[in-house]
């Protein structure tokens, strides 16, 4: 309400006026002292003013404005927060910290969620719960992110950026109803650098805000079912050597993984092979052999795509003798130097100060002597003495016919990892052909963060067919 009061003789009549986008217009019917209306969200901001005449002339109030607040669906939030499970990866598998977060209003710069439990970079968090709303409006739920970010309300996907980037701000819209609460999911990783998830909301008659704690409701019964982020990949081994299969899975709670294997067309469980990455000793009878992961938790179950197994014998590795030239995009020295890579002795490794620190990339690269082709059809790489963080992680194993002039990918990895020092793997080339030289482009080491070179202590380049000699050389 609003209420005035008007001298003058004859007593003046009173006519209120309301402003519509900037102009002041007579309200029907509003001609007493006092005004009233029954406020709706729209009112919000709206002005009022009063004029007065009689036959001596006319008088203009002061201008009121009505400010309209939001009262609170179904009385006084009582939330507590969100449950948040975080993950020391970033795929959201591997689950070590669960707690309830307030409010998703997290900047960790350059920090760890949770020092000693959460990595400060290559993590991921899922937040589950439900969000109570104020008002019967549209609500736009806006995220601020820095890296990848997913957001679900009412089970509706309203912000999908799973990229790489600086702090970037998304919305999404959804129209909700005072007092319900409504299923609400956030999914976020963090690559390297700057940390940064934030969740705000806002609609027309609320300014943008953090989602208070009482209006977010932890819930473990918020289940998401598994699916698979990492698909196992073939694999080649020499006949008694370990061959193994890796894969990754989320879910909500975090689902359990049991390998399976076809015998004779039957998929049958492996007994003790319940861990994200199954290995095995492998004989000339496992060749051929599938291998597959199955994911389980409450809420469903998601089976992986298929590996094959590819058991082989009598392959020579074709670095065998340094009979080629080796060159490389740098070197610690000759005692730590490119020609250790393949030097058929662990204890040696070669050591690239590499000028990149964001990824800390190199190359290294083997050409056989002049008119010798090799195809290679799988290749080993053994871990250097120390320092994890300098291993190899994403790379790419490229031929060349023409002295390097034109390289041509064989085989591409990403994500891969070496759980122990020395440890030897052995990768299956994708696209086998006949080349004369073999370049390993290592596009990232495992923490470029806290690495300031890449290193691996031996390169195979394992063939089981007699070398193309080309007179042409």
């Amino acid at each position: 309400s609003f209420t005035v009061a008007a001298s003058g003789t004859p007593a003046p009549m009173i006519q209120w006026q309301r402003s519509v986008s900037g102009v002041w217009a007579a309200i029907s019917g509003a001609t007493s002292a006092t005004y009233s209306l029954t406020t709706a969200i729209g009112d919000n901001g709206v002005q009022f003013r009063a004029v007065a005449t009689n036959s001596a002339g006319t008088a203009t109030s002061n201008p009121a404005s009505l400010q309209v607040t939001v009262s609170p669906g179904g009385g006084t939030g009582t939330g507590t927060g969100l449950m948040g499970t975080y993950f020391n990866d970033m795929t959201l598998a591997n689950a070590v910290l669960t707690r309830t977060d307030a409010q998703i209003g997290f900047d960790w710069g350059n920090g760890s969620p949770a020092v000693g439990t959460v990595p400060a970079d290559r993590f991921s968090v899922r937040w589950t719960g439900s969000v109570q709303a104020l008002s019967s409006e549209t609500y736009t739920f806006s995220t601020r992110s820095d890296d990848g970010v997913r957001l679900w309300v009412d089970g509706q996907l309203l912000i999908d950026n799973w990229t790489n980037h600086a702090p970037t701000e998304d919305n999404g819209t959804i129209a909700l109803t005072a007092g319900v609460t409504y299923a609400i999911i956030m999914e976020y990783f963090e690559n390297g650098g700057g940390a940064v998830a934030q969740l705000r909301w806002s609609t027309p008659s609320m300014v943008t805000s953090l989602i208070p704690q009482d209006r977010l409701y932890p819930s473990s019964a918020v289940a998401v079912a598994p699916a698979f982020t990492s698909q196992p990949l073939d694999a080649t081994a020499i006949a008694g050597a370990t061959a193994g299969f890796t894969v990754a899975a989320s879910g909500t709670p975090a689902p359990t993984i049991q390998w399976q294997r076809s015998v004779s067309g039957v998929w049958t469980a492996i007994s003790g092979a319940t861990s994200a990455t199954y290995s095995l000793t492998t004989a000339t009878g496992d060749n051929g052999a599938q291998f597959r992961a199955v994911a389980t938790n409450s809420a469903g179950t998601a089976t992986s795509n298929l590996a094959g197994l590819q058991v082989v014998v009598g392959l020579v590795d074709t670095t065998d003798g340094n009979l080629g030239t080796v060159s490389a995009r740098g070197q610690n020295g000759p005692g730590e130097g490119m020609l250790k890579a393949f030097d058929n002795d662990s204890g040696t490794k070669w050591l690239d100060f590499a000028p990149d620190a964001t990824t800390c990339a190199s190359w290294i690269q083997y050409g056989y002597v002049p008119g010798t082709l090799y195809k290679v059809t799988s290749y080993t790489i053994t871990s250097a003495n120390d320092a994890a963080a300098r291993d190899p992680r994403d790379w790419v194993l490229l031929g060349s016919n023409d002295g390097g002039g034109t390289w041509t990918p064989v085989d591409t990895r990403v994500g891969a990892t070496f759980s122990a020092r020395f440890e030897k793997r052995t990768f299956s080339v994708t696209t086998p052909d006949f080349y004369k030289a073999y370049r390993l482009q290592i596009d990232s080491v495992q923490n470029p963060a806290a690495a300031n070179s890449v290193q691996l202590s031996e390169i195979e380049l394992l063939s089981a067919e007699p070398p193309l000699v080309s007179a042409g050389g």
